[in-house]
């Protein structure tokens, strides 16, 4: 038997963090930054791999309650990808509305997720 299911409103803390990590992280990154670490993998550009995704997105649902039944992994996806590309071009955003807008991203991923 493993350990049990983290109860709902801590799993949706725990995707509230992750968000704020991933925006810490990459919010200093540039798109050279980028480039250079794509580069040490051996990549010449990003190309999106839903297995990859689907694995990890699978494993986070399986320790949490409350998680639909019927999961849209590109969508989900997509939108840690959106939380990260907003983090990185923050400057290109209206500063005043940043934060409103990221909690709203942030929320509309966890209505993806859970029930």
């Amino acid at each position: 038997e493993g350990r049990e299911k983290y109860p709902i409103s801590e799993s949706k803390d725990i995707i509230r963090e992750i968000a704020q990590k991933a925006e810490k992280i990459y919010g200093n990154f540039t798109n050279d930054d980028e480039l250079a670490l794509m580069r040490l993998k051996g990549e010449e550009s990003y190309s999106p791999d839903i297995k990859k995704e689907k694995v990890i997105i699978e494993y986070l649902s399986s320790i949490m309650e409350g998680v639909k039944a019927e999961l849209d992994y590109e969508v989900i996806g997509n939108l840690m990808k959106i939380i990260v590309l907003a983090s990185e071009n923050k400057s290109m955003l209206h500063e005043r509305g940043y934060e409103r807008a990221m909690e709203k991203l942030v929320n509309l991923l966890i209505d993806e997720i859970f029930e």
